[in-house]
């Protein structure tokens, strides 16, 4: 595939076409709630585009990018989350997912109780628990726990998972390589995930811990103090905590508040257990063990621009847009020593400063 070209896309794959009903063709795959069901979002271009994940019937990859993710999660019991789990890991460690909707993969579709009952219930809730716990948290980790312990022997299961040493090593690992959080990774697909971010708001007993963007409508962790999206600053909640009154390793943090440091390279915060900068790749040294997280004080927002791509606002600073991956480039002013037009040393006339032309007696401009 065209799409892999690109450094930045992990995993690519294409439309898929039901082969029973040929007419039925799914585009963008989501999961709409606690239990990762599968669901479809609308296709939202005739072009290639960025998907919360690949679905696993037709995963593209290059070796060298599948093998520096770890490939697939060689912990998961059988079939079942593998490629959700697959795609979640690839967003959080930088990468992007993307499919070429003009071509699609026929595949035989299966309801979700039919897989379950062909790949076994114990089965599939170990794999959704493995894939939650190593990258969910809050709500959303509350609300998948509590649903696979209402299954038989659901309990056992988690307890088998967070006794298993390789999987803290695992977990240790992924926190390591993050660059991104699921806040993130829902606020980047808030409109494709919005059932999922609703059911599990509604698990959690209300929508006080959710708010929604005014920017941009997408639907955030009620602890974050600015968008993910697009940036802009969001109100502090009536029922939100003084500042003052949360303690520094309090998990009600708001972003920028986090435990991070300032890359050596261009001074951008990361987390701590980062080891690149998720700016300018900067490798970062090992961190130190300090006795309480470095609060960041927040600062004023940054100047906005616009992204050619999408029209998004992003800050400034970031060399990518947050909403469509486009590269973003700053304006860059011309040189103060050079005039702000240019004038034909012959037949002086004025032009802009791109022009290498003159129309009047075809000079050419330096």
């Amino acid at each position: 595939l065209g799409l892999l070209s690109d450094q930045a896309v992990a995993l690519a794959g294409l439309a898929v076409r039901d082969i029973l009903t040929p007419e039925r063709i799914g585009y963008t795959p989501v999961f709409t709630n606690e239990l990762l069901t599968a669901g479809w979002a609308p296709r939202t271009s005739a072009d290639p585009y960025d998907v919360p994940y690949i679905l696993g019937c037709c995963i593209a990859a290059r070796a060298e990018t599948f093998t520096a993710l770890g490939g697939f999660d060689e912990g998961m019991r059988g079939r079942g989350v593998e490629d959700i789990e697959l795609g979640l890991r690839a967003w959080m460690q930088g990468y992007r997912c993307a499919i070429s909707p003009r071509r699609a993969v026929q595949h035989r579709f299966t309801s979700d109780e039919d897989r379950r009952l062909t790949v076994g219930w114990e089965q599939y809730d170990y794999n959704l628990l493995r894939c939650a716990v190593a990258h969910f948290d809050g709500s959303r980790l509350a609300g998948t726990v509590a649903a696979v312990r209402e299954h038989p022997r659901g309990t056992d299961l988690l307890l088998s998972l967070l006794d298993d040493p390789a999987f803290e090593e695992r977990l240790a690992m992924l926190g390591g390589r993050a660059v991104h959080d699921m806040d993130w990774y829902c606020a980047r697909f808030s409109g494709e995930l919005h059932e999922f971010e609703t059911r599990l708001t509604e698990l959690a007993g209300g929508g006080g811990e959710h708010r929604v963007c005014r920017g941009c409508g997408a639907l955030l962790a009620g602890r974050l103090v600015e968008c993910l999206r697009c940036g802009t600053p969001l109100e502090p909640s009536p029922e939100a905590t003084p500042a003052a009154a949360v303690p520094p390793s309090s998990p009600a943090l708001a972003l920028g508040q986090r435990d991070t440091r300032p890359c050596p390279g261009c001074g951008q915060q990361v987390p701590s257990a980062a080891k690149h900068c998720p700016r300018c790749g900067a490798q970062l040294p090992a961190a130190t063990v300090a006795a309480t997280p470095t609060v960041v004080a927040q600062s004023q927002p940054a100047a906005a621009l616009a992204c050619a791509g999408c029209g998004a606002a992003a800050k400034s600073g970031v060399r990518f847009c947050g909403n469509c991956g486009t590269p973003l480039a700053a304006p860059t002013p011309p040189p103060p020593d050079r005039p702000m037009n240019l004038h034909c040393p012959q037949c002086g006339r004025e032009y802009g400063l791109q022009a290498k032309f003159c129309a009047g007696c075809g000079h050419r401009f330096v």
